[in-house]
C-alpha cells in the first residue's frame, strides 16, 4: 500500500539535475535475450535517473545504461558513465532507474569509481 508512496518519496531525496545526456541501454530479460536501445537521461541524481528510450523497459526489470559523460579525461579521453540498477517506474515519459551500480569507463580502458 505504501509502496508507491514510498517510490516517490526516493524520487526526491536527492538533488536532481535537469541535464540530458545521451546513452545506450541493455535489458537481460528470460531466455538470455537482451534487449538493447538508446534513448537520454533527463534528470540524474546520485541515486537514481530518469531516462527517455527508443523501446520499453518495465518496472521491476534489471537494466544496464551506458551514459556519455560531457566532459573528457585529461582532455582527450571520452568518459562514459555506467549505472546499473532496477527500474522503479516507467510511463509515457520515461523511465525510472534506482542506481545500484556506478562505474566511470574510459574508451578502451577501465577505471572503477565507488558508488
Amino acid at each position: 500500500m505504501g509502496g508507491l508512496r514510498d517510490e516517490r518519496a526516493f524520487q526526491h531525496r536527492r538533488k536532481r539535475y535537469e541535464i540530458e545526456l545521451p546513452l545506450r541501454f541493455w535489458v537481460r530479460r528470460a531466455k538470455g535475450l537482451t534487449v538493447q536501445g538508446i534513448g537520454k537521461t533527463c534528470n540524474p541524481s546520485s541515486s537514481g535517473v530518469l531516462f527517455e528510450t527508443d523501446r520499453p523497459v518495465v518496472p521491476g526489470e534489471l537494466v544496464k545504461l551506458a551514459v556519455e559523460w560531457p566532459a573528457l579525461l585529461d582532455g582527450v579521453h571520452q568518459m562514459i558513465l555506467i549505472l546499473e540498477g532496477r527500474i522503479i517506474r516507467s510511463e509515457f515519459r520515461g523511465s525510472a532507474l534506482r542506481i545500484a551500480v556506478t562505474e566511470f569507463r574510459i574508451r578502451g580502458r577501465q577505471a572503477r569509481e565507488d558508488s
